[in-house]
């Protein structure tokens, strides 16, 4: 798992099934979204709050069926939150945030469980934003083996699912590279065996992508790392 290919760490293959998921989520259809009083503006337009938002982002995962699949550390659910709210903690854009909260909506390389079907994109980006969106997509599109090992160099990402390259421009790169790595971390940090396994592998990778990662995410890379 680890030399020239990436290593399948961040996430385990589970046995859940379509049935599964669907029966996941449809035990969670009861859950109910009461936002408070949001400001208005004066066009009429309601305001709401970084908090209303993450709520009701975190209400959708919830309905996905998220806190029913397994995951390092407890379950998808508190491992999507842990995600966002390190990159919150290191200074990552709201927009990196959002992302960390629903990266795996689409799936990932190293996890074939998806909350929503790619088809509905829309869904997604009206849930998070355009910009954080594209970010969820460009992370779940990302094959791992073709574009971690050069990426620093190239800035290329080979998207696995429209089988072609895709060169994201500098602020894409970085919040593509910082939730990788904070992802990574949150694996290691809860399944003490993929630092033991890979460790050696991550310190080399988290360092080749140190040009183009925010510097506060190489330096918790480093700490967790041990570097």
């Amino acid at each position: 798992m680890c030399g020239t290919s990436a290593p399948r760490t961040p996430h385990f293959s589970t046995a859940t099934t379509a049935r599964g998921r669907r029966d996941a989520r449809h035990a969670h259809s009861a859950v109910t979204y009461c936002p408070r009083p949001a400001a208005i503006e004066p066009d009429g337009r309601y305001l709401q709050s970084d908090h209303d938002h993450r709520r009701r982002r975190r209400v959708w995962l919830r309905r996905q069926g998220a806190e029913q699949i397994a995951h390092p550390g407890g379950n998808l659910y508190v491992h999507l939150c842990r995600v966002s709210e390190r990159l919150a903690v290191l200074g990552c854009a709201r927009d990196g945030q959002a992302a960390g909260l629903t990266h795996a909506a689409y799936g990932t390389d190293g996890f074939d469980v998806t909350l929503v079907d790619r088809a509905d994109r829309a869904v997604l980006r009206d849930l998070v934003g355009a910009d954080a969106e594209k970010l969820v997509y460009l992370y779940g599109a990302c094959d791992r083996g073709r574009s971690w090992q050069e990426l620093a160099r190239t800035g290329e990402v080979f998207d696995r699912f429209a089988r072609q390259v895709r060169t994201p421009d500098e602020t894409q790169l970085r919040s593509l590279v910082d939730l990788s790595i904070v992802n990574e971390l949150d694996v290691i940090e809860h399944d003490p065996a993929v630092a033991d396994r890979h460790g050696a592998y991550f310190r080399e990778l988290f360092a080749s992508w140190a040009p183009i990662a925010s510097e506060q995410v190489i330096s918790d890379a480093q700490r967790v790392l041990r570097q």
